[in-house]
């Protein structure tokens, strides 16, 4: 909300006898006894219009407009009162120096093209692009608990049931290729179709603006395989699939550490504490301690299960409202491990509780992914 509400401040700016434009938003402006109207419907139109109108006679100045990073130069078309001009781009502007009179107009195309990004990790993940545009997928509108926050800690979070990776779409094909999977649906602005996608029922999927999707299931990020790798990621999507649906059965209540949402809506403690990431996996680490509240909600906890990397020499200890329950080490092999702590009869029964990991012997405890109430 915050960044669209600043737009206007940034759609115009100015440094002497310079004029810059740089947002393409239907727009006014006075600026040194001249007044400049933009025109545009971008993004449906792929470029803008810009009227220069001096209150006084004629104006010379230099107007320079933003050449976005997704345009590509040798595309651009520069028009000034319908006439051709040569669009050249310096420090990511194009440039019209004149001397300008009433009603002289300013039209520049910027013809969008489709691209995939890779994500930052590097993972066989990408997001689609249409010039600047976001594409998503809708995925259906079936089961989504908890869509509308109410005020209860955590109200704000999709309660409803997660869908099966093993069904997530998936592009099959060369990860230097993937446009050529997308084809424009004619007679419908910013709409494709997505081809060469595994399951099958996905396959010829919708892509349109991601901010046109509301209410519903989406999907911005596409894994995307080779045939080999769907045949060999398959087998190990379905067993991981069954595992977390398991221990999401009995789960109470969870944190996935090292993440600002989870640990913000469980109120974190800490001291000496620190996070990170194992190859995407989010993880917090102690050289003193950190806590959580969590909640039983409902169900008849009797266990608290925390997951961790079993690399280096490394122990923490368990503790539930300043009570040490147990302690855990690791192997020395760096692997995902998991421990499960009996919580005491004398603690069972309590709507919430403070859990708390601490570092035991050495200097710092393990890397922690996630810790959970479960009723087993």
């Amino acid at each position: 909300m915050e960044n669209h509400a600043k737009y206007g401040e940034m759609i115009y700016a100015h440094k002497g006898n310079q004029l810059y434009v740089n947002l393409f938003i239907p727009s006014t402006l006075n600026w040194d006894n001249v007044n400049i109207e933009q025109k545009t419907d971008f993004p449906n139109e792929e470029g803008t219009n810009i009227i220069v109108t001096p209150k006084k006679g004629k104006k010379n100045f230099e107007l320079l407009v933003r050449v976005p990073g997704w345009a590509k130069q040798g595309e651009l078309i520069l028009m000034v009162n319908d006439k051709p001009q040569n669009a050249t781009v310096k420090d990511g502007y194009v440039s019209i120096q004149r001397t300008w009179e009433k009603g002289d107009k300013v039209k520049l195309s910027l013809p969008m093209s489709l691209h995939a990004e890779v994500l930052p990790d590097n993972s066989s993940n990408y997001s689609l692009l249409y010039g600047p545009i976001v594409l998503a997928s809708q995925l259906g509108k079936q089961n989504q608990d908890g869509l509308f926050a109410d005020d209860s800690r955590g109200g704000h979070i999709a309660a409803g049931p997660r869908l099966p990776l093993q069904d997530m779409p998936v592009i099959i094909g060369d990860k230097d290729d993937i446009v050529s999977h997308i084809k424009k649906v004619e007679g419908k602005p910013l709409t494709f179709t997505l081809s060469g996608v595994y399951p099958k029922k996905y396959d010829g999927m919708t892509l349109e603006p991601f901010y046109r999707l509301y209410e519903c299931r989406y999907m911005v990020y596409w894994p995307v395989w080779s045939q080999q790798e769907l045949n060999a990621k398959q087998g190990q999507l379905e067993k991981e699939e069954s595992e977390r649906a398991a221990i999401d059965k009995i789960t109470s209540d969870k944190v996935t550490c090292g993440e600002q949402q989870p640990e913000s809506d469980h109120f974190i403690q800490m001291d000496k504490s620190q996070t990170g990431n194992d190859d995407g996996k989010h993880w917090r680490e102690a050289e003193g301690w950190f806590s959580y509240k969590m909640k039983s909600n409902g169900k008849d906890v009797n266990k608290v299960r925390v997951l961790f990397n079993s690399f280096g020499k490394r122990s923490g200890k368990v503790l539930i409202d300043g009570t040490e329950i147990g302690t855990f080490t690791t192997s020395g092999t760096p692997s995902v491990s998991s421990c499960e702590f009996e919580i005491p009869a004398s603690m069972k029964g309590k709507e919430e509780m403070v859990i708390k990991i601490e570092k035991n012997i050495g200097r710092v405890t393990p890397h922690i992914y996630e810790v959970r109430l479960i009723a087993q």
